[in-house]
């Protein structure tokens, strides 16, 4: 018998003593924690510049080195956030997304381009890079 054939992989379920969620929140721990798993393949870092990789590298450095408060209150064209309605998402949203889910946040990089992702506990979960500023209506 094959090593391979031995070894099964488990997956862990609900039962009596263990419990699976959703989200993680880790308590004393308030900066994020970034998870690329739902990146839209139509809007993910393939379509981005060299620069614009750069730039967005450069941000989420300098964002999780703040805390979930600081970037609160920082102005949401430089380092804070806005919140865009699941509404106006012109791609389609991820199936991942509950339906109580009303609105994503766009945070920006390399100037006012934004990424669009969902925050759940402490982890954001990057959506849509959004560098050619068509995944949602951005007015003037």
């Amino acid at each position: 018998m094959k090593k391979s054939d031995r070894l099964k992989a488990r997956v862990a379920d609900e039962g009596k003593n263990i419990k699976v969620a959703d989200s993680v929140n880790i308590p004393k721990f308030d900066y994020p924690i970034f998870c690329f798993k739902h990146l839209s393949k139509t809007h993910g870092l393939d379509r981005c510049t060299n620069a614009e990789k750069a730039a967005f590298i450069e941000r989420l450095s300098k964002l999780s080195g703040m805390t979930w408060n600081q970037i609160q209150f920082a102005p949401k064209h430089g380092l804070g956030s806005e919140k865009i309605t699941v509404e106006s998402i012109k791609p389609g949203l991820p199936d991942f997304l509950s339906s109580d889910v009303g609105f994503l946040f766009a945070y920006r990089f390399d100037g006012k381009k934004p990424f669009v992702a969902h925050k759940s506990g402490t982890i954001l979960h990057v959506l849509y890079i959004d560098n050619k500023l068509d995944v949602y209506s951005h007015g003037s």
